[in-house]
């Protein structure tokens, strides 16, 4: 049987546990908050929420959920209900709770090209940007504009602080819709490549093109104070200790000569001088 086979009989027969609590969701959704839902859609700290067909459908179901005391008097009220949202670290969209169908349901901004990659704090200073310096703040074009100003100035914020606070500043470098001068769109075919971003570049090892000598760079040196103390110590041990073995002279070994070996005896029969008068002696013994 295929594992899906499996899972699909497993969850008939014990069943699936479900979290039915939206607080939970602060843990692993994100950050959960309360707001009113009309035909207009979602609005929230200043950025509107709507399509037509998704909040059509939202009303449509969480109206039997809603109080009455919230509902509009007039001669042709519409839908108002209160709903729990899902904040995203960006405002391009936000999720909102759908307790009939248990299911989140994602709803866009009105504003797509503003709001893409945007997140709430630089949506929030760049709406403070435009009222300190009197910009235009009215359409999405206004909007850009402002969103590019704002981000122009945080390369010589990040420049004149100290490594620590640079490196959170940094991070709200995020990629975003930039504005480029003129009115006219031109459209360009490009032949397919293998990577689907333009023609394909042979790759080398660019070490094997340097004229020059590779040379290793250092990284800057990490600890502080007692880093830097630590270093120039060692660096003043080690010329004292080279100076200190350049100044004692030279040590030569004196020559010996080779030590003479010791004869090997020779054996005895080549010792015999008079070999027939020893035979003599022998057969006169015997």
């Amino acid at each position: 049987m295929s594992p899906a086979l499996v899972w699909k009989d497993g969850i008939e027969q014990h069943g699936r546990p479900m979290i039915d609590n939206v607080n939970a969701f602060d843990t692993f959704l994100g950050r959960v908050k309360s707001a009113q839902l009309t035909t207009s859609g979602v609005r929230y700290n200043n950025q509107q929420f709507h399509d037509p067909l998704i909040t059509g459908a939202l009303l449509n179901d969480l109206m039997r959920f809603a109080k009455k005391s919230l509902q509009r008097k007039s001669p042709s009220p519409s839908g108002v209900a209160r709903v729990h949202i899902t904040l995203d670290e960006t405002c391009e969209y936000i999720r909102v709770w759908n307790p009939r169908t248990k299911l989140n349901v994602r709803l866009p901004n009105v504003l797509p090209r503003y709001s893409a990659g945007l997140t709430w704090k630089e949506a929030a200073d760049s709406r403070q940007f435009a009222r300190d310096r009197n910009f235009q703040f009215c359409s999405e074009d206004e909007m850009l504009e402002v969103v590019s100003a704002l981000r122009a100035t945080y390369e010589p914020i990040v420049a004149s602080h100290p490594f620590r606070e640079a490196r959170k500043l940094a991070s709200r470098f995020t990629p975003g819709t930039k504005l480029v001068a003129g009115s006219v769109v031109e459209e360009v075919f490009e032949d397919p490549s293998d990577s689907g971003m333009g023609p394909n570049v042979p790759n080398f090892i660019a070490a094997q093109e340097r004229t020059d000598d590779r040379s290793v760079i250092k990284s800057s040196r990490r600890g502080g104070a007692a880093a830097t103390k630590k270093a120039v110590a060692t660096r003043v041990a080690n010329q004292k200790k080279r100076a200190t073995v350049t100044a004692q002279p030279v040590q030569q070994i004196p020559e010996t000569a080779p030590k003479e070996k010791d004869p090997v005896p020779r054996p005895v029969w080549t010792q015999v001088e008079d070999a027939d008068g020893l035979l003599a002696d022998l057969r006169s013994n015997l």
